[in-house]
Order: C-alpha cells, then sequence, then structure tokens
C-alpha cells in the first residue's frame, strides 16, 4: 500500500515539523529560554578600573559575523548585562547625546541629549551614568540613572572642559560608590548617593591631560610626562612618587595588576623618550620601581599595555607587538606587523587584540598566529582611548573610523542550534525550535531580515487529527 503523501514541510529555516510515533510521556530537552548575562562584563575603559585590558569570556573571533552598527559618532561604549552605554561627543559647546542601547539589536532605550563644551565621555557603575559637563563657566558631574537616562543630580566640581571618563568604584564592603575624576589639573573623589553627591576631596597636579584614574590597591595612579602620582583612595594623600625633568601635556592612563601588586607606566621619564616603566605597589606610601624599557616595542607615549592572564605584559609599538615577562620585562616574544601608533591592546580569553591603520586584528594568544582581521579600527592618534573595543560574552564591540564615520560595531557569534524537543501525550509531532541569532531568514521570495539575538522563534505545533497516519 502506498504511504499516504506527506505535508509540505514549512520552509522557514530551523524550525522542522516531523512526524513521529505516538508517545505516553512529555519529553523536554533544551538548552535555556532566556540568555543568561554575560559572565564578565566591560563597563570601564580597558574592561575595569585597574585598566587590565583583559577579559575572562571566550570570543572566538572566527566565529564572529556583524550584528549591528551604532549611529554615527558614538564612542567609548561600555557594557554591563545586556545594554551598551555610549557617548556622542559634541566637542565645543555641541549637541551631546548619551544613549543606552540594547545589546541584542542596537535599539535604543533612552538617550540624554544637552549642549556642554567638551564633556567627557560616560562612565556607568552603581546603577549610575556619570560624566563632567560644563555650561558657561559652570563646571558639574551630571549623574544619570542608568535604567531610564533621567538626571538624577548635578554634583559641582572644579573639573572643566575636556575632562577624562570618570572612574567608578564600588565599595565592596559597604556598597559606598566613589567616582574619581580629573581634567589634566585637578583631581576629585565624589561620593555618589542615590539622590545627591558630595565632594570628598581635591588634588592638584601635572597629570597631562590624557591620564584616566586607575585603581590600584588602595590607592588611584595618574601619570603625565615625567611626573608620576598616587594618591590615598579615602584621604586624598599625596604621594608623588616620580618627579621627572618633563612635564607638560600628553599622559597615560596606568594599567595595574593586582594579583602581583605591580602597575605599569607608558610615559615620557625624565625626558622626551617614552619609556614603560615597572613599580611594586606596597602601599600608598611604598611604591619602588622594578624595571623599565625603551625602544621599538614601547612605542609612542600616551598608550597603555595589557596584562595577560599569567601577568606577561603586551606592549604595541612601532611596528611590532611586545610580550614581556612581568618580573624582568624580558621579551619573551614578539609580533612584527604595521601597527598603528598609540596603541593599547586587549586580551580575551587566549585572543590578543590589536589593530592597524585599516583593521582591527585577531591573534591566536597561545601560537601569535593571526586568526581574523575586521575593517574598521581607532587608527592612529587617539587621545586618552586608544584601546580596540569592548569583548564580552560572545561578542566585539569594535570603536573606530568605520567606512569613514567614528563609531562602533557589535559583531556577535552565531550559536549553535540549541534543540527543543517536545513529545506531548496523544500527539505526534516533535517540534524542534532553536534561536535565530543573528541568522539571515528568508522566506521565498520576500526580503531577508536579520532577527535579535537571543530571541526565540516559536512555530505553532501541528495537531494531528485522530485518523492520522504514521509510516
Amino acid at each position: 500500500m502506498t504511504s499516504p503523501e506527506r505535508p509540505t514541510p514549512n520552509i522557514t529555516r530551523n524550525c522542522y515539523y516531523l512526524r513521529f510515533p505516538t508517545f505516553l510521556l512529555l519529553v523536554l530537552l533544551s538548552t535555556s529560554f532566556v540568555k543568561i548575562a554575560a559572565g564578565d562584563d566591560w563597563p570601564a575603559y580597558q574592561h575595569d578600573t585597574a585598566h587590565t585590558g583583559r577579559s575572562s569570556v571566550v570570543v572566538d573571533p572566527t566565529a564572529l559575523s556583524l550584528a549591528w552598527r551604532s549611529p554615527h559618532g558614538y564612542s567609548t561604549p561600555l557594557v554591563v548585562g545586556n545594554t551598551v552605554y555610549a557617548t556622542k561627543n559634541g566637542g565645543a559647546n555641541g549637541p551631546v547625546t548619551f544613549s543606552s542601547f540594547d545589546l541584542s539589536n542596537g535599539a535604543i532605550n533612552w538617550s540624554y541629549t544637552g549642549t556642554f563644551d567638551w564633556p567627557s565621555q560616560a562612565a556607568v557603575g552603581g546603577g549610575f551614568v556619570v560624566f563632567q559637563g560644563t555650561i558657561g563657566n559652570t563646571n558639574s558631574l551630571y549623574v544619570l540613572d542608568a535604567s531610564t537616562g533621567l538626571l538624577r543630580y548635578t554634583v559641582p566640581v572644579k573639573e572643566g572642559p575636556l575632562s577624562l571618563m570618570p572612574t567608578i568604584v564600588q565599595n565592596p564592603a559597604t556598597g559606598a560608590l566613589t567616582a574619581y575624576v580629573d581634567d589634566g589639573l585637578y583631581l576629585i573623589a565624589i561620593f555618589l548617593r542615590s539622590t545627591s553627591g558630595s565632594v570628598i576631596w581635591t588634588r592638584i597636579g601635572s597629570f597631562g591631560g590624557s591620564s584616566m584614574p586607575t585603581i590600584v590597591g588602595k590607592s588611584v595612579v595618574l601619570a603625565g610626562p615625567g611626573q608620576y602620582y598616587a594618591f590615598d583612595q579615602t584621604t586624598g594623600a599625596e604621594n608623588h612618587f616620580h618627579n621627572g625633568n618633563i612635564s607638560g601635556g600628553g599622559g597615560t592612563t596606568v594599567a595595574y595588576d593586582a594579583t602581583r601588586r605591580e602597575f605599569y607606566v607608558k610615559e615620557d621619564y625624565n625626558d622626551p623618550t617614552s619609556t614603560l616603566s615597572a613599580y611594586r605597589y606596597t602601599d600608598n606610601n611604598h611604591i619602588m620601581l622594578l624595571w623599565q624599557r625603551t625602544g621599538a616595542g614601547v612605542g609612542a607615549p600616551g598608550a597603555s599595555v595589557a596584562i595577560g592572564p599569567n601577568g606577561d605584559v603586551y606592549s604595541a609599538g612601532y611596528g611590532v607587538i611586545w610580550e614581556l615577562d612581568p618580573t624582568t620585562g624580558v621579551t619573551l616574544r614578539s609580533i612584527s606587523g604595521d601597527f598603528a601608533s598609540g596603541m593599547t591592546p586587549a586580551l580575551s580569553n587566549g585572543v590578543l587584540w590589536v589593530y592597524t591603520e585599516f583593521q582591527t586584528l585577531a591573534y591566536d594568544l597561545p601560537t601569535l598566529q593571526l586568526l581574523h582581521a575586521f575593517n574598521g579600527t581607532r587608527g592612529s592618534g587617539n587621545g586618552p582611548y586608544d584601546g580596540p573595543g569592548d569583548l564580552i560574552d560572545g561578542h566585539f564591540l569594535l570603536t573606530g573610523n568605520l567606512d569613514g564615520f567614528a563609531g562602533f560595531d557589535v559583531y556577535a557569534a552565531v550559536p549553535e542550534p540549541a534543540v527543543v524537543l517536545l513529545v506531548v501525550l496523544g500527539l505526534s509531532t516533535i517540534l524542534i525550535l532553536v534561536p535565530r541569532g543573528n541568522r539571515r531568514t528568508c522566506r521565498g521570495d520576500d526580503e531577508c531580515s536579520g532577527l535579535p539575538v537571543d530571541k526565540f522563534v516559536y512555530f505553532g505545533l501541528l495537531l494531528p487529527d485522530e485518523t492520522s497516519h504514521t509510516d
């Protein structure tokens, strides 16, 4: 006897209807229906308040595809959970927009817009989005609600135009939030409460203008050309631990290895020679120089280093990247290439991320072999913000010049099919669902479209009638 003709299958990709003998069980085999938040966010410049440039997440550069692109002009994206916070800086007395984006699809959750004179880039922490803004002769720290974008309050500060992205620190014991902000001359510590803030202390120094505050133990460390400072986080007590024969504009953001209690400064030391200096940190009053390097692998002053999971130091210079022993500063390995000047590398689990004038490159860390190249890059001469972008679970946020416009691209890994099988009492159909990810969906001659990451597409369960046949 000829078997009855099978129904025409639904041609929508990744959803299949299959005939199956009737079962008396309910079987559910599935991964989670809900995306688990990334285990390692990127909430600060170069990942954390120590500015290590290192994330522990796995990001396979060969599995990434472009998910969405920011509107023109946005930069310095920061990621907390499934939210991206970024700044569109209008410069001198121009319109400035601070926005929250949905990581999965780029939808804007909220935007806060104002007219400021060279405001800082926004920082995020403790449920706040924080930036310095100047209107006329009034300098203030603006504190927004991170969930809604509504202005919570402002705090009068001394810092003026061209202030840097604040560094926000949360006390792990008390939950108290402190923001550290500098503009090259003033460093200020501000206590952030739910509805108000207050200045704790203010200090003056030759910070250069491109040195974001780095949290080093119980200190805050900044470095301008030839002038390196540590301040006690609580009291503001100063240790001007290096007073060289040079000062002025410039500066670098220090990187700190909390495990080894060592930090690294890449800046002019006693003359206009870019020098990488390694220091041992005991406390705010006891900081000791360990070793120094100059040469091609140090490159231009102002950039910083990335710190590997075992403490190895990665420094990008003129045509070469050095991997350095943290104890001695000796070069362990190197990569030659046409790299951008003034670059700070970044690291994810097993991958080193750097860039040239035109592309961002991902290298396999164990072998230093090139894995993948992405179009777009920060290029040379980036001022304070010179890392390649953000690295979070299955995502890479590439920041820089994208087809002639400033912005950032969000790359996402297309997930392996997560299968859900439902075999229900009295039914003879198995429903298989997979997350759409950012895969492109085409139905017949209809226009192809992308669907957001983490969204499941559900199709109706076919209910056979009492007389349906099975093979």
